[in-house]
């Protein structure tokens, strides 16, 4: 297949159509600006995406890659969707945290453990790198980042989603249980 200059890039009709009639629109997981973004740029995609009655959700990584997002936070990861044509289309981020994030003290705005130095109950923005995942550097959220994107409009539903055995793969048990969960979601949302 060659690709001609003097012929415009064009987006399959049948794929436009189905992201239309869509009950949900999922983007990801995967790499950011080689395979979530590059979809976007196709024109008519992010049109359909406007168009359709669909909530959209965004599953965002769970580890850098170096020389395309290395140094990311999920923060980042939705303000980039959103320079790319998806500001106020994204419903919800379904981001990775293997702790759950809270505030330790709302007056102050300091984040990290909201019972001294349990690290079970700290955001993964106080914890190194090593003590996430050893050699892999994972994708960080904190409770500061979850009310900023929620600012914005996307709900932001963050659990455990790596699996066991491959930390750079999201667990197909915890993705379906949270697509199961959002699809509740847009469905309450409906009545």
């Amino acid at each position: 297949m060659t690709l001609r200059a003097d012929r415009p890039i064009e987006a399959y009709p049948p794929a436009l159509e189905a992201i239309r009639k869509a009950d949900l629109i999922v983007l990801g997981p995967g790499s950011l600006f080689t395979s979530i973004i590059p979809n976007l740029l196709v024109p008519g995609v992010v049109d359909a995406i406007r168009t359709s009655q669909a909530s959209t959700l965004f599953v965002c990584s769970l580890a850098d890659m170096q020389g395309e997002t290395w140094g990311l936070t999920a923060r980042e990861h939705v303000e980039a969707l959103m320079d790319h044509g998806l500001r106020g289309l994204v419903d919800y981020l379904l981001v990775h945290t293997p702790v759950p994030l809270r505030p330790d003290s709302p007056a102050t705005g300091v984040f990290g453990a909201m019972t001294g130095a349990e690290p079970e109950h700290a955001s993964t923005s106080g914890l190194d790198d090593a003590e996430l995942s050893g050699h892999i550097r994972p994708v960080r959220i904190s409770y500061h980042d979850v009310q900023a994107i929620q600012a914005q409009g996307p709900v932001v539903i963050a659990r455990d989603l790596v699996d066991g055995s491959s930390p750079t793969w999201h667990d197909p048990q915890a993705l379906r249980d949270a697509f199961s969960g959002v699809l509740k979601l847009c469905r309450s949302r409906q009545r």
